[in-house]
């Protein structure tokens, strides 16, 4: 699902088999995910969706005081 702050981004629902990036979208203040070969189209979860990760999540350092955090 994406969210409601996305609606002036080109967006379509996911499908099996994408290869996910999140990213900051031009001219919102929202965040999401992203295919890597067409960064301008948001790419919206529908709900009870499951994702699987290549390498271990981590979240970037708040104003580069915090160290990166592992999930």
């Amino acid at each position: 699902m994406c969210d409601y702050s996305l609606h002036h981004v080109q967006s379509r629902p996911a499908a099996i088999g994408d290869k996910l990036v999140s990213t900051k979208f031009d001219n919102t203040p929202t965040g999401g995910f992203t295919v890597i070969d067409n960064a301008k189209v948001a790419v919206c979860l529908r709900p009870g969706t499951e994702l699987a990760f290549d390498a271990e999540v981590s979240c970037e350092p708040v104003l580069g005081i915090l160290p990166i955090r592992k999930i």
